[in-house]
């Protein structure tokens, strides 16, 4: 945990992909194509910063939870339901409300969803299926804002950007005919940028998205009785919010956010000079670059051929 205790609850449970969803509108039913994430069963409760490893806390095999959110590959249909099933569904409660949320504890050990309302009645605390095409949109957006705060934590331009032209031709492969009926118009703008020139433009990106996440989170000083201190607990709409408020943290803190030279993930460096995600990434990396030299010059001292 980091410097400064904080603490927060979602949901998650177990998640399948649907090909077609049937869902109710005005009494009639209807068919929605293509893939949608499912949840099965009661969502448990869980705190998402036990998911957050600060620099020079974590372990050798800690990532924390934006980073593992960095490494899906969105279009993989099963990654997406791994990930949500270990985590819960990334978007918002179905109707959920500020209006709606009880007064009462927010222990993240509780064991009843005491306060986890839907229409004031705690037994429909129920996640709504996802299109795979809003996750994949939360995604790119994500991935944006990760390379920029990359940008600003190491002073210098960082690549890695996804441009308008890759995130609409993503979104207009076979994932859009769930984007166009989840959103109705299927309108692509709002949320994907130009790709900054300056770490001065990424600074402007970041505020503006930080101000963005701002309205959809709230944080209050609560007494976790297990940890008896004071922390902060932050109350969010969403999942990606609570991944933004932690990425906030690592720019504040120590550390360094960088693209592992091997495999071009994201990751939290400890250390000024470490350049890879993990000690098996820098072996095969180093392992590769071997063999390519070693073959290089075999092939020069054999007139372009391998003996």
């Amino acid at each position: 945990m980091s410097d400064v205790p904080c603490q927060a609850i979602w949901w998650r449970a177990d998640c399948e992909v649907e090909s077609d969803l049937f869902l109710e509108s005005q009494s009639q039913l209807f068919t929605v194509p293509h893939r949608w994430l499912v949840p099965r069963g009661q969502p448990q409760p869980y705190d998402p910063f036990d998911f957050y490893y600060p620099a020079k806390e974590a372990q050798k095999d800690h990532r924390s939870l934006p980073y593992l959110f960095t490494d899906l590959c969105p279009d993989n249909p099963e990654q997406v339901r791994s990930f949500c099933s270990r985590f819960g569904i990334t978007g918002p409660f179905q109707d959920l409300t500020w209006q709606k949320w009880n007064q009462g504890s927010r222990d993240p050990s509780a064991t009843q969803l005491e306060w986890g309302h839907l229409a004031g009645n705690p037994d429909r605390t129920v996640l709504r299926p996802m299109a795979l095409a809003e996750i994949e949109k939360a995604w790119c957006k994500f991935k944006n804002f990760m390379v920029a705060a990359q940008s600003v934590k190491q002073d210098k331009l960082a690549s890695g950007w996804i441009t308008d032209d890759e995130s609409t031709y993503r979104l207009h492969g076979w994932l859009k005919p769930a984007f166009d009926v989840s959103h109705g118009s299927g309108q692509l703008e709002g949320w994907a940028w130009a790709v900054p020139s300056t770490v001065g433009e990424a600074r402007q990106l970041l505020e503006h998205m930080f101000a963005e996440v701002c309205g959809r989170t709230r944080a209050r000083m609560a007494w976790h009785r297990q940890r008896q201190q004071w922390v902060w607990t932050w109350e969010s709409l969403d999942l990606i919010s609570l991944m933004y408020v932690m990425v906030g943290m690592d720019l504040q803190g120590p550390g360094w956010i960088r693209s592992c030279d091997g495999c071009a993930r994201i990751f939290l460096a400890g250390r000024a000079d470490k350049q890879y995600c993990s000690s098996e990434c820098q072996n095969r990396t180093k392992a590769k670059r071997y063999y390519h030299e070693v073959g290089r010059e075999k092939r020069a001292e054999h007139g372009g051929k391998l003996p």
